[in-house]
């Protein structure tokens, strides 16, 4: 066991480290009775503050894997620095959807720290979403875990991670179908699991959603004498009072609706190098067959 103390700094995440900024995350542990790093207690923190205690976030790509800290501070004085490390074991690749068992002999690691403690431990870890910018940094992740100091007969730890994490959504509704697809869907809302993709083809952006056998497109444009889009801002592909127009289409399992008319509310609108890393607002258009769609969607890598 090991004893750990003092502000984070890039060097404590090993080498071939990629840094992020701090942005929205959550870190949360909890131990059972007698359970070494946490005491037996709870840790919570993400990026409100709370009770006056704020956190200042630290997240770095390993070669195969990754590492987060949190240095705590109550009233701006600094208390203390959780975290989690985790490596993908021997000839495994870190990657989203993938689950890790780690043992004395599996090689990579599972190490959460806190308040000063830290052991070698046997656990699993399960990597719900892990993503990266266009330069290798890390973009977002959201991961779950489990570790037990020494061996599996001891106390167990279990907590999450999340940086960034925005599980991307489409939803329409046109007459009396509805649907709400989602990357983490909960049935008991009659969500349903998606896939989904992004892509920008000169200046259209594409956004495809796939969930069993449906399959949807949908597409945006900017037009008046813009390169791009800016959010947030409300467009209309048909004048009226809105401040921009732009052209949009939507395909549900090879449908068309040709010559649409409609309102796109663009809330955000980001990409670099020609990667789509957000796309998030709403919109209602009406088709020249009649038929009205009206719905939401969130793309984010």
């Amino acid at each position: 066991m090991a004893t750990m103390a003092g502000p984070a700094s890039a060097a404590d995440s090993g080498t071939a480290a990629i840094g992020v900024p701090q942005g929205q995350y959550t870190l949360m542990m909890s131990g059972q009775q007698g359970e070494y790093v946490s005491g037996g207690g709870i840790m919570y923190v993400d990026a409100v503050p709370y009770s006056g205690i704020s956190g200042q976030f630290l997240a770095y790509r390993r070669s195969n894997g990754v590492s987060v800290t949190v240095d705590r501070y109550r009233d701006g004085a600094y208390l203390d620095q959780w975290g989690i490390i985790i490596d993908a074991p021997t000839g495994q690749q870190f990657a989203a959807g993938a689950t890790y068992e780690f043992s004395k002999t599996s090689g990579g690691m599972i190490m959460a720290r806190g308040a000063g403690c830290a052991c070698g431990a046997v656990g699993r870890a399960t990597i719900k979403d892990v993503a990266y910018l266009p330069s290798g940094a890390l973009s977002s992740l959201y991961a779950v875990f489990e570790q037990h100091c020494e061996g599996w007969d001891r106390p167990a730890l279990t907590g999450l991670v999340r940086y960034n994490y925005r599980p991307s959504y489409f939803t329409y509704k046109t007459g009396s179908t509805s649907r709400d697809y989602r990357e983490d869907p909960d049935t008991s809302w009659a969500q349903r699991a998606g896939t989904f993709a992004a892509t920008v083809d000169g200046r259209e952006t594409v956004l495809d959603v796939r969930g069993g056998t449906e399959a949807v497109q949908f597409r945006i444009t900017p037009t008046r004498l813009m390169d791009t889009f800016i959010a947030p801002m409300q467009y209309a592909t048909a004048g009226g009072a809105r401040n921009y127009t732009a052209a949009m289409k939507i395909a549900v399992t090879g449908g068309t609706c040709g010559q649409p008319v409609g309102v796109l509310d663009l809330q955000e609108y980001q990409v670099v190098d020609g990667v789509v890393l957000a796309l998030r607002g709403s919109y209602n258009i009406a088709c020249d067959n009649g038929t009205n769609y009206t719905g939401s969607f969130g793309y984010f890598l």
